[in-house]
């Protein structure tokens, strides 16, 4: 089963979407499961995983409703407050939502020092222990903390990185995102997106070479079973259309066997979020 592992739907509101800002204005408009199924036949992708991008509990419900109305989406990667009481009480209740597979949250926009909390690593872990996964979204300047949070949470929780850390492409940034990735690497149970990169590039001028060093980087630390492709879909529309976001990694696996490419098109996703 090929797999999009990384996708965004809306139904567009300018003031529960007021995050889409006047230089995303392309995003302003409603992105369903509809718009995204021509895409997935012509690339013969069978199914996405889809991927909160608001941080509310309706967020989820919107998602879950979907994917029990859509062939196309397998699996929900939702949000949840951790800032309750009742965290264990409202993971029993989710674990009866088969659809569910996983939690998110916009860790790229916390403070220094969020990762590393005791509270919000116990919580973390309390995710594992109801067979949740956790989906990681940090920038490259959050890797030293993120390496910090992993070592407490590795075995507890299955943890995937998302768009490969947001290394600054457009700045041609590398050593320091490199020396982080390498070491999330050595926990045999993190995983990798390689998705949202052309977002992290030059939005008009990117040219496929400039991701030659982060994609050989990912690939040789993490091999293509902990990797899974994700197009971002429809965020990377701001700078590709999908069969350039597609193509981008495709033209970059053509030395790698056709078992090795099935793990980063679906078979690393599927076993990751357990699905069917």
């Amino acid at each position: 089963m090929r797999i999009d592992a990384h996708c965004h739907f809306w139904k567009y509101d300018p003031i529960v979407h007021e995050w889409i800002k006047d230089e995303l204005a392309i995003l302003r408009k409603d992105r369903l499961p509809i718009h995204l199924e021509s895409n997935l036949s012509l690339h013969e992708i069978d199914g996405v995983v889809a991927v909160q991008a608001l941080p509310t509990e309706q967020e989820t419900q919107f998602l879950v409703d979907l994917a029990k109305n859509s062939s196309i989406i397998k699996g929900v990667v939702g949000w949840i407050n951790f800032n309750t009481h009742q965290l264990d009480k409202q993971l029993d209740i989710l674990t009866s939502c088969p659809e569910l597979k996983g939690f998110r949250h916009l860790l790229h926009s916390a403070p220094p020092g969020f990762l590393t909390q005791s509270s919000f690593i116990q919580q973390v872990k309390t995710l594992g222990r109801y067979g949740f996964s956790y989906d990681i979204l940090i920038t490259e300047h959050q890797l030293a903390e993120t390496v910090a949070f992993i070592k407490e949470v590795d075995g507890h929780t299955k943890l995937v990185v998302n768009h490969i850390a947001k290394p600054a492409i457009k700045n041609k940034s590398f050593s320091q995102w490199s020396k982080g990735i390498e070491a999330m690497s050595h926990f045999p149970e993190v995983y990798v997106k390689i998705s949202g990169l052309v977002t992290q590039a030059d939005w008009v001028k990117w040219q496929a070479s400039d991701f030659e060093p982060y994609l050989s980087a990912t690939l040789d630390y993490f091999g293509p079973e902990r990797l899974m492709f994700g197009s971002d879909w429809p965020i990377s529309s701001l700078a590709a259309n999908y069969t350039e976001v597609i193509d981008l990694i495709t033209s970059h696996c053509t030395s790698l066997s056709n078992q090795e490419k099935e793990q980063i098109f679906g078979r690393t996703a599927s076993n990751f979020y357990r699905l069917e």
